[in-house]
């Protein structure tokens, strides 16, 4: 009895300290190219090893299966494709792929075309050589993303309320969408950003949208990745508070409806691309065909 009554003394603390953590806002950088990535000097890629990055998203499965898993390899299917070793990197700060796209540690960008445009002026002005070029789509996000409100049925109901998401991250596009599609203008909804696009438990305190919503009552909607989306709002009904949710909290939207949204793609310095695009169709050939086996396997029975 003793046992189990400090057991649950023991997770009540827990989840109080959880709820006490702070959220750690963050401020996006505008325009893009006002960021710190943009200082690092521009330098060749590798012609030894290659970086593929790849983000906390359904579709990079096939990247990483490309590759016979994460670390690095000389003998998969991606590394036979551009000719050289390569290694996964999960780079969920954008900021730090196009520091290593620029310093050519990675010719490659990873996210979704509203993250590959924000970059794009950017780094062509910094140097004509650096422009992305956008060579493969791995998917549409159908269902895996979507926003949650809280007290909110509506999405114009968040008008002069305040909304958090991953900043430079996949769910920006979702956002500035689903203010467009009810009208709402910019300045007419307040935007917070976090640096995470979910929990992983780094860096102290709160850095995810989902976090955020739980501890800061202010926050009236959060975009989100369908496993925090069914947390917060219990099982996508709504929230009461219990087992990690958010009274009040429903889903508004999710990608299964909005589902030409969210375009998954790949983009290759244009420099590396002009003297590399046989490798570089090889790559997508690679992408495409492993994407295509991961289909054929969710369909069977």
């Amino acid at each position: 009895m003793k046992k189990l009554t400090l057991s649950i003394f023991i997770f009540t603390l827990s989840t109080v300290i959880g709820l006490q953590a702070q959220v750690n806002y963050v401020q996006m950088a505008k325009p893009f190219s006002s960021n710190s990535a943009f200082l690092a000097p521009k330098g060749p890629v590798s012609s030894t090893a290659i970086q593929v990055p790849v983000i906390t998203w359904a579709a990079d499965g096939t990247t990483v299966a490309a590759n016979d898993g994460m670390t690095r390899s000389a003998t998969s299917k991606l590394a036979v494709a551009l000719g050289t070793a390569t290694s996964i990197a999960l780079q969920d700060d954008f900021e730090k792929q196009v520091a290593d796209y620029i310093s050519g540690k990675s010719p490659f960008l990873r996210g979704t075309l509203g993250m590959i445009n924000l970059a794009a002026e950017g780094l062509a002005e910094k140097d004509a050589g650096l422009e992305p070029v956008v060579f493969c789509q791995l998917s549409w996000s159908t269902g895996a993303d979507g926003f949650v409100g809280r007290n909110v049925g509506k999405v114009n109901e968040l008008k002069g309320k305040t909304i958090v998401v991953q900043k430079n991250g996949p769910h920006i596009d979702l956002v500035r969408t689903l203010l467009q599609s009810a009208g709402l203008k910019s300045g007419e909804v307040t935007i917070k950003y976090v640096r995470d696009i979910m929990d992983i438990g780094e860096g102290g305190g709160v850095n995810d949208p989902a976090g955020a919503m739980r501890r800061d009552p202010s926050v009236a909607g959060a975009a989100c990745i369908y496993p925090d989306i069914m947390a917060l709002t219990r099982d996508g009904k709504v929230g009461d508070g219990t087992q990690g949710s958010v009274i009040g909290a429903r889903p508004i939207l999710t990608t299964k409806a909005a589902s030409r949204v969210i375009a998954d793609v790949y983009a290759v310095r244009s420099d590396w691309f002009e003297s590399n695009g046989g490798k570089v169709a090889k790559m997508r050939e690679v992408l495409l065909a492993e994407q295509e086996r991961f289909q054929k396997e969710l369909k069977k029975p």
